[in-house]
């Protein structure tokens, strides 16, 4: 597949929507937003970068994000959830918004959906995506440290501090400042004598 034959995946397409705006399911307006099918792809960015990725066929180093879900428009309440939850993360995305309110609002962040009849072709359309996105700008999508997997793994741990009580926090600097610390310097102790040889 390439850009061109995205069309083929694509069974219809949302207007930007603002992720503060995602409704929960069981709502009227839930309803109104899964007429076009529930499977899909959707892609979150800032909202001043919308237009510019609707003219690059959705492969734009200005693509935050990109997700697929058999449910788009409940996986994307999951990050609106993430992002005003004081304790809980439901999406890697809405962690990765969520430590950024003190720079960018979440009232500039939007999400579009890209309707697909299967999930099957919502897989195809995701790792297309992802593909012509690495292949061009080399990642899959622009905010890596959102993912869920091994680059949202710092991310996820400064979400979970934040949450810890005081007397967990210590135990957290105790293990760091006994353990772990230590290790680190030794490692790169070593590693500087094996350069200087």
């Amino acid at each position: 597949m390439n850009k061109e034959n995205f069309n083929d995946y694509i069974t219809g397409t949302s207007n930007w929507l603002f992720l503060k705006d995602i409704p929960s399911s069981g709502t009227s307006r839930y309803t109104s937003l899964s007429e076009l099918g529930k499977i899909g792809v959707y892609i979150v960015a800032l909202k001043e970068d919308t237009l510019d990725i609707d003219s690059s066929n959705y492969v734009n180093p200005k693509i935050g994000y990109v997700g697929k879900s058999c449910d788009i428009v409940t996986r994307t309440y999951n990050i609106r959830a993430t992002v005003s939850s004081k304790k809980q993360s439901y999406h890697g995305c809405g962690t990765y918004i969520k430590n950024r309110l003190d720079k960018i609002s979440f009232d500039n962040y939007c999400v579009k959906f890209l309707y697909c009849a299967s999930d099957e072709n919502s897989t195809k359309l995701e790792s297309e995506i992802h593909r012509l996105m690495f292949e061009k700008f080399k990642y899959r999508f622009a905010w890596q440290e959102a993912s869920g997997g091994k680059d949202g793994r710092m991310e996820r741990i400064m979400n979970d501090l934040e949450i810890l009580n005081d007397d967990e926090k210590l135990k957290v600097y105790d293990f760091l400042h006994k353990k772990e610390v230590p290790q680190i310097l030794l490692r790169r102790y070593h590693a500087e004598l094996d350069v200087e040889e």
